[in-house]
């Protein structure tokens, strides 16, 4: 726009300057017209060179009313290039003016973008944060939970096998109790029946007596017996014995559980009579 605004003062002063030269030119040439005019006036009569002379100092007053008209043009013209000079820097300062300004907004919006992505990254680091925070939480809370699950289970088992134990130990009391009851009927039992197949040495005394150990099958077959407490008499221990295996099998009780308190069996023998 500033070239484009240049192109038409230029013109114009060209075509200014054109016209100046041109009246230049006319006016040279009047002056040399009036030059020779005068000189053969001059020549020929004395009052004519006087009017020459004052249509000289005539041409010579236009020449410098042309001169000045001339100058206060070229004046008008620099005042006019001066001021679209002004015009010029004015707009190119306006240009400037807007390009800063374009560039300060510009810089503003950049700022501002970047403001606006860095706190969009720490509120997504803050909500990252936080979902970290809430997981380890949950896995916190989840391992709590597993570890008193594990607890309640494991107090659990430790109570059932403490129940268990003490059903066990309840039934075991309850089978010794019963065993101690079968063992005692049945050690009589065996005693009689050892006493009835016994036949007593004509040289045993009254109220001799001895400790007979008894392997059983069950059934009450006799496996082995043994008198591990003598009763100082070999004779008398030695009819013991065989009583013991005449009197197989032996009387045992009919619960097969109370069979391992008769597998090894001791019992003392003394003959009633």
């Amino acid at each position: 726009m500033a070239r484009n605004g240049m192109r038409k003062p230029i013109g114009r002063t060209r075509a200014l300057v054109y016209a100046v030269l041109v009246h230049a030119v006319v006016i040279g040439l009047l002056l040399l017209s009036f030059t020779w005019h005068n000189e053969n006036i001059a020549l020929r009569a004395p009052a004519v060179i006087q009017a020459h002379v004052i249509d000289d100092t005539a041409a010579r007053e236009a020449a410098r009313k042309l001169k000045q008209q001339l100058a206060s043009q070229q004046a008008a013209l620099k005042r006019q290039q001066e001021q679209q000079e002004q015009l010029r820097q004015q707009q190119v300062q306006e240009q400037q003016k807007l390009a800063q300004e374009q560039q300060e907004q510009q810089e503003q919006q950049k700022k501002a973008k970047r403001q606006a992505e860095r706190a969009a990254r720490q509120h997504a680091a803050k909500l990252e944060q936080k979902r970290l925070a809430a997981l380890k939480r949950k896995q916190q809370q989840q391992r709590a939970e597993e570890r008193r699950k594990r607890a309640i289970a494991s107090l659990q088992k430790q109570l059932a096998a403490e129940q268990q134990h003490r059903q066990a130990a309840a039934a075991a009391a309850a089978a010794a109790a019963r065993a101690q009851s079968a063992i005692a009927r049945y050690k009589a039992l065996i005693r009689q029946k050892v006493e009835q197949n016994w036949v007593r040495p004509p040289d045993s005394r009254r109220g001799m007596q001895c400790v007979v150990k008894v392997r059983l099958v069950p059934g009450g077959d006799v496996l082995e017996a043994d008198v591990v407490r003598s009763s100082g008499d070999a004779v008398f221990d030695r009819s013991v014995v065989n009583a013991v295996y005449r009197a197989s099998p032996l009387p045992l009780p009919d619960d097969s559980t109370l069979f391992p308190y008769f597998r090894d069996l001791e019992f003392t023998f003394k003959p009633g009579h």
